[in-house]
This record gives C-alpha cells, structure tokens and sequence, in this order.
C-alpha cells in the first residue's frame, strides 16, 4: 500500500503539472499587489489586539467597533448555521482548522458562538498550538465597522481599479443576498492558520486590509493553482466516502489514535501524500522563479486581482477586513471552461476560466499584466476628504445642520498617564469607582496609567464603563476619583 501511495498521482498527471509552468516571466502576471503602509488611513489610530491572547479579550477589541458584550450588533455568519433538520436555524461562525505534522493530519471545520473566535480552542489539551482561520464573519449594513471597511475601500481607490461600470462590490450572493452579497468580510486567523493553493471562485477582486499581525502571500500560476486545487478536492471527497472512512464531512484522521484501523491509516496517508505533492510542486515552482511572495502587516494592504492562485498564511495572528469586487456579467452570463490541450482525460477533475467573456472581464482592470509589478501603488496618493461624491454631497447639503461650538473649554490633560505625571490623580487599589444601576464597581490605577478589573486591563475609562454598563460610555463622566467625577481633575 505504501509504494502505490507514494506513485500517486501518477507519472503521467505529473508530466502534465510540469508541462503547466509558464515558459517565461512574461507568461506570468503578477498574484499580488502590495499597497505600503499609511499612517494617515483609517483605521491607523484604532487599538486592536496585538497579540494571540487578547484576540481572546473582548475587552482588548476596540469597543465602538465590536462592543464587549455584543459583538453580534455589527457581524454575522455569510450563511446561517443548521446542526440538524427540523432545528432552529442559530448564529454560528466557521473556524477552519489546519494541522499537520509527521503522523497526524487534520482539517476540518468547526463552529464558534463568537464571530471572531473569541473563547475558541487555540491549543491542544497539551499545550500546542492549534492553528485557526474564520473566513466566514461578515460585517453587518449600517455599522460601525461596515463605514470603516468602505473608507478604507476609498482610501485604497478599489473603484479606480475595478470600474463601477463593470465591477460590482461584494461577491456573487447566496441564499441570504440574491444575486449579489456586498457585505465585507472581518477575518481572524491564529497560530499559523493556512488556506492552501486556491483560486477565488468567479471573476472577482479581492482586497485585504490588514489591520492587526501579519499574513504571509504565495502567488501561485493560475492553471497550477486550479490543478492543485482540483488535487485537493478530489482527495478530500475520495477520504470521505462511506467505505473509506464513514462518509463524514470532517476529516480527523491519525495514525496513533487508529480509529478506524486500517481505513483511517489509509486516509491518513493518501491526504499526506496529496499534501507533500502540493509541496514539492510549490518547491519546483520557487526553483524556477515563478512562485510570487508578498507579506502585509498592520496597516497595509494586498490586493489580489481575478483568477490569481495564491497560498495565504497567518503569522501568530491576524485581523484582516476584507472587500471583493466581481465583474457584473458574471451574474447573468454562465461561464464557459477551456479543456486542458496536453491530456483531455487527465484534466476532467480540473478546469480552467478563460472564456472570451472571462478575459474581456479581467482586461477591464485597469493594470497591464505583463507589466505590473507587485509595488505599483506605492506611488498611489491617498484620496483627500474633499474628495467626495456627488450623493454624500446632495445628502449633506439636504440635512444642513447647523453646528454649535461648546462653551466648555479644553482640558489641560488628556491622558491618565498625563495626569499621573503632574500628580493630580495617584496609583493605587480600588481608586476608581463606577456606580451603575444601584451598585458601585472599584477598579485598580497602575503607574503607567493602565486600568485594571477583574483581571482584565482596560486602556481607557471609556472601554472600562462600556465594559461595565454594557453599552458605549464616556468614562471621563462615569468614573470617580476620591469622590468626585475624574473628569474635574483635568482642568488646572
């Protein structure tokens, strides 16, 4: 059994892989176009987590974005989660786990009750990580989030790029959104979480605005992307059929536990043997100088045009808001495939988009593909606010509210840590009272000026309030100091 696993797939369907690898530079357009990071964008001066285990914080999120207590007022699952028929449909969110090692292979998917993961399992029962990606969040209309994500599509100038005569924003629709869903994505990943070799399904332009850790890219030739995909697909439904290992949907396979004896070693080692081909076609790739690489941290952006395989890997951690952008005809007009010329029976699970229809779409893009270059918009300026379209312009003169400057004067501190520094308020344990509804909570004020309650660290009243109120506070106004409100001691 081990030698004829290890020929799979075959010397032939390897030619034929080989043979896919484009002959020159030329012959390949560029996956993956980096925008440099801005300190003036949007979502620059936003505290978000900055590690691993505040993604488990709630109070770590930036609380007028993703309020602690009910982070569901501004995301939901992309399709409704149903465990069983004739069950009540509930929120669920996907968390897409991927885990290999010498003798073990997992990958599946499970369900978290939070949208970002917070409180889901991110290690063994041994302490090893446990990588995780939830791609299926999305942000709800009219949200706070959901203005950031369309600022951000501004400031990166997506419409530029992807006409709005021939682009449309979002995704082909589901069950929920009709013909199509332009709901953005917010996707969290831990632990070196990894979606393999892919390419996007349709004709659509992907932007991830990566605003907390960092996400490594593999740009990958479009038809070995799509055979390596089609690769994968066909080894995960093999596995999955009933006489193989029980016809479940989740494959959690390993040698050592021996489930299902040798059925389950025998999955374990064809998945193993699917994977370690991938990697030695990613290897030949890089050999030939034709696989892209590209990285975005905190504060920049990747932009992935139509029909572009890539390979995407979570560092430590990620929070990424994602944007798509699809052709519009690709709504009405059924997309024709080419069948591969080197081996017509050898390509019947694989397929590859390059109708006339295709190309004309992907040409509309205003980028030239053989000769862009991965930093092309290094060079883009940011679009000003003045910049303003015509509608928000008509709505704004249509509200004309007047505005009343305050008779308040400026404070003469900011910050706590300001106001520890002048010695106006000191450190010290349950110095902070915030009385609620009849009650009254104490909270302890480091030196450096960091909150503390309940064992949680707050980095501003405001999100220390909202914490205890369960709703957006101003915590200069809610929180006591030796008895009056702190808000009086930053005024000299």
């Amino acid at each position: 059994m081990d030698g004829a696993i290890a020929e799979w797939p075959g010397q032939k369907f390897h030619e034929n892989t080989l043979q896919m690898v484009p002959s020159d530079p030329d012959h390949f357009p560029p996956c993956l176009f980096v925008y440099p990071k801005d300190p003036m964008s949007s979502s620059a001066d936003i505290d978000w987590p900055k590690n691993v285990d505040e993604l488990d914080n709630p109070c770590a999120w930036p609380y007028r974005l993703l309020p602690p207590l009910k982070p569901e007022s501004m995301l939901e699952p992309t399709t409704i989660y149903q465990p069983e028929e004739n069950t009540k449909l509930i929120n669920k969110y996907e968390v897409h786990r991927f885990r290999y090692t010498h003798n073990q292979f997992l990958a599946h998917t499970e369900w978290s009750t939070s949208p970002v993961g917070i409180g889901h399992k991110k290690r063994t029962a041994d302490g090893k990580p446990l990588g995780g990606v939830m791609l299926g969040t999305r942000v709800k209309y009219r949200s706070r989030l959901n203005t950031l994500c369309e600022t951000l599509m501004r400031e990166r100038q997506l419409r530029a790029i992807c006409p709005k005569q021939t682009w449309k924003v979002g995704s082909i629709g589901g069950e929920r959104c009709g013909a199509s869903d332009a709901r953005h994505y917010l996707i969290t990943g831990w632990h070196h979480g990894l979606t393999r070799t892919h390419i996007d399904s349709g004709v659509q332009a992907v932007l991830y605005n990566v605003v907390a850790g960092r996400n490594r890219f593999l740009g990958v030739p479009r038809d070995m992307s799509i055979r390596l995909s089609a690769l994968q697909n066909a080894a995960y439904k093999f596995v999955a059929q009933d006489d193989i290992i029980g016809g479940t949907k989740e494959i959690v396979v390993s040698e050592q536990n021996n489930m299902d004896g040798f059925k389950s070693m025998f999955a374990t080692k064809i998945l193993h043997r699917c994977l370690q081909y991938e990697l030695d076609v990613l290897y030949h790739l890089m050999n030939v100088g034709m696989l892209e690489y590209a990285e975005a941290s905190s504060g920049e952006a990747i932009l992935i045009p139509p029909l572009s395989g890539h390979v995407v890997l979570t560092e430590d951690y990620k929070i990424v808001l994602a944007s798509e952008m699809h052709w519009r005809q690709e709504e009405s007009v059924e997309l024709s495939t080419k069948k591969d010329p080197i081996d017509e029976q050898d390509t019947q699970g694989s397929s590859s988009l390059d109708s006339q229809d295709c190309r004309q779409g992907c040409q509309d893009l205003t980028y030239s593909p053989p000769k862009v270059r991965p930093h092309i918009f290094s060079k883009v300026p940011r679009i000003l606010s003045t910049q303003k379209s015509k509608k928000e312009k008509q709505k704004k003169k249509k509200k004309k509210k007047t505005t009343h400057r305050s008779s308040r004067r400026m404070p003469d501190y900011t910050t706590l840590p300001a106001m520890l520094q002048a010695g106006v308020i000191k450190s010290g344990v349950k110095v902070l009272s915030v009385p609620h509804k009849g009650s009254i909570s104490f909270a302890n004020l480091t030196e450096h000026g960091q909150i503390i309650f309940e064992k949680n660290t707050y980095k501003s009243l405001s999100s220390l309030t909202a914490f205890i109120k369960g709703r957006p506070d101003n915590g200069w106004t809610s929180t006591y100091y030796n008895g009056k409100q702190i808000d009086v001691y930053r005024f000299r």
